[in-house]
């Protein structure tokens, strides 16, 4: 199936949906079960199709909306993760090559407590401007 024709079976979905609900509101109408006025059963035509756009992109919305946050969240745990492990293990030379993994190196003097705070600094960072 080519591309085009996915789009095509989209918006054919979509034109038969807003008829439907505007035949089922002209019924509805004939039926005398609406008590709305037959000019807004007229205007359906306009309003049906655009409150289903409006409800499809809402939905989307929310759906972008709720991945980009699940994303953070999962970022974050990892961040904290390595933060926690990072402490337990990194340790001496296992740091240093830590810390050249990340293009960092220790500076004269640096404690391992000051060389690992500077590497987790360096990962937040990193994980921050990917996020952007």
């Amino acid at each position: 199936m080519s591309g085009g024709n996915k789009y095509k079976s989209a918006g054919g979905a979509f034109i038969l949906a807003a008829t439907a609900a505007w035949l089922t509101l002209l019924l509805l109408k004939m039926a005398g079960v609406l008590p709305i006025s037959w000019l807004a059963v007229a205007l359906g035509v306009l309003w049906i199709p655009a409150a289903v756009v409006a409800v499809a992109f809402l939905l989307a919305l929310t759906v972008i909306m709720a991945r980009d946050l699940h994303q953070r969240i999962r970022a974050r745990r990892v961040v904290k993760r390595i933060a926690r492990d990072f402490n337990l293990l990194a340790h001496g030379e296992i740091l240093d090559k830590a810390a050249k993994r990340y293009g960092l190196h220790r500076a004269p003097g640096e404690t391992d407590k000051e060389l690992r705070e500077r590497i987790l600094k360096f990962i937040k960072e990193v994980g921050a401007r990917e996020r952007i």
